[in-house]
């Protein structure tokens, strides 16, 4: 479905045999995949009216495979108002069994203000 909806027909992704043969130790997720998970992480926090400014820093450290367990954290590093809404900036990780894989990275997102406050 994931190779379906990102257009990413890439073997190596679905694949196990082929991304071994390519030196993975089996498929393994995707950017788009891994970056979706960051956007729901943040939705968590921002809601469905906030919006994602900006992604820095993603990086992929090591392979998100077939059966991982991963876990996106996060964390506020800073808060500010810029104009009609609320800015953060906030540091991102994944982790899954061996240690951090994506990242850390950031996301700098706006919230709407509660009670037109400024």
């Amino acid at each position: 479905m994931a190779a379906s909806a990102t257009r990413d027909f890439n073997s190596i992704h679905h694949n196990p045999d082929f991304a071994r043969a390519a030196g993975a130790p089996t498929a393994y997720a995707n950017n788009t995949f891994l970056q979706g998970m960051w956007e729901k992480t943040a939705r968590s926090f921002i809601g469905p009216a906030g919006t994602i400014r900006a992604l820095r820093k993603f990086t992929m450290r090591s392979f998100n495979t077939v059966d991982d367990v991963v876990t996106v954290r996060g964390e506020v590093l800073d808060k500010w108002h810029d104009t009609d809404a609320g800015v953060a900036l906030i540091r991102m990780w994944s982790e899954n069994g061996r240690g951090v894989s994506v990242g850390p990275g950031e996301l700098e997102v706006t919230l709407p203000l509660r009670g037109g406050a400024r």
